[in-house]
């Protein structure tokens, strides 16, 4: 492993140079300007690169743009390589002395805030300064490595939680602070990271409403070489930011049930040879929803507003698709679980505008009549419902 250290040291530097100065070779030719003619039989001086923007422009793209990420992608990987390399033990260190308890030596806090309707895909990442870090255990930060030092969720109480989340470090947190499992459906905020100092984070969007907070924990445990290491917590505050929804309380079910206010009905034709891929989607207006339910468009968002799939009969069904509402559904218009006889799906992560395809193992012409259904949260015993019945057309199918 020292050999291994030492010729990765040797040609460390020289892999991003050389390959990068080899690249901008080909970029410089892409930007060099000859001359041609526009359709016109007007001479004129462009670049291939130019040329090929005009030609086929994406919209929101530029290529100095796109160059500028690659260079900062690469260097960010060959850093991370590096660290992962550096921090290797080579075998012949002393062994690590576990710690049999910790004594805590500082508290690191943070401030974060969560667009509510990017749920797992946030823009916002934890940040946390390894030199305040390593000033707070008294260490250089040439002595923090993953060999010394390990990251930990804590519940509320202090006490070290389980590791609930997909990355190498991190946690579900239920509205407590407390770690929890992801299936027991009550958590509500994420961090999960395999870096010791970046950490990724995120929300359910079922469970969190915007305008709420969130505070959790996490734990540095230091291995000092002695059976007492040292602890730094960091606090972590989440608040969820004001994008998609309005409110701050949790939407609360009515105990006396729904009052169906109404139906809407929508059709909509499917191409059976595009399957999972068709080009219409399912549009509903918020206003003619908002009319049925007696209430101001304003009014409904995700806090106020939830979306169900319904069975045949009328009950609530199971959400078997992939997204935050929809489902499969059967010929007799039950949800269904797939490859369960599924013959039709709407799925959405947006209240208002749903994705939908079909089985085309199973799906033949149709038609097929299914059901979603909105419930406003009144604030009172009773809520109330609007139901969408979507009947499907199957146009072509397999010839049997």
């Amino acid at each position: 492993m020292r050999q291994y250290k030492e010729q990765w040291n040797g040609i460390r530097d020289s892999l991003y140079i050389r390959n990068w100065a080899e690249t901008q070779k080909y970029l410089d030719g892409l930007n060099e300007l000859t001359h041609t003619f526009t359709p016109e039989g007007q001479s004129t001086y462009t670049s291939p690169q130019q040329r090929e923007t005009e030609r086929w422009p994406i919209k929101g793209f530029t290529q100095n743009a796109e160059v500028k990420k690659m260079k900062t992608w690469l260097q960010n990987r060959l850093t991370y390589i590096d660290d992962l390399v550096q921090n290797y033990p080579t075998g012949d260190e002393d062994p690590i002395v576990e710690p049999t308890d910790y004594v805590d030596v500082g508290t690191i806090t943070t401030d974060i805030t969560m667009e509510f309707s990017k749920g797992y895909s946030q823009d916002v990442r934890i940040e946390i300064d390894k030199t305040e870090l390593a000033s707070l255990l008294g260490v250089s930060t040439s002595q923090l490595s993953t060999r010394t030092l390990n990251l930990v969720p804590l519940d509320a109480d202090g006490t070290e939680g389980s590791n609930t989340a997909a990355g190498t470090y991190g946690a579900w947190f239920d509205a407590n602070g407390n770690t929890a499992d992801f299936n027991y459906g009550n958590v509500h905020v994420y961090i999960e990271s395999g870096d010791l100092y970046s950490w990724a984070c995120g929300c359910h969007p079922r469970n969190c409403a915007d305008g709420h907070t969130h505070t959790v924990r996490m734990q540095y445990r230091y291995a000092t070489g002695t059976t007492l290491g040292k602890s730094v917590t960091v606090v972590v505050n989440f608040t969820l930011g004001k994008n998609g929804g309005g409110g701050g309380d949790d939407p609360v079910d009515p105990t006396d049930g729904w009052i169906l206010k109404g139906t809407l009905d929508k059709a909509v034709t499917l191409e059976w040879s595009s399957g999972y891929s068709q080009n219409v989607k399912i549009e509903v207006g918020a206003s003619e929803v908002a009319e049925l339910l007696g209430v101001n468009a304003s009014t409904l968002n995700a806090n106020t507003l939830d979306l169900v799939p319904l069975n045949a009969d009328g009950s609530e069904g199971s959400n078997t698709a992939a997204k935050k509402y929809g489902a499969w559904f059967d010929e007799d218009g039950n949800t269904v679980r797939y490859n369960n006889g599924n013959c039709v799906y709407i799925e959405s992560n947006d209240l208002w505008s749903w994705a939908c395809g079909l089985e085309q193992w199973s799906a033949m012409e149709g038609p097929y009549t299914v059901r979603m259904q909105y419930r406003y949260v009144t604030g009172d015993d009773e809520g109330y419902a609007v139901n969408v019945r979507v009947t499907f057309t199957i146009n072509g199918s397999w010839n049997w």
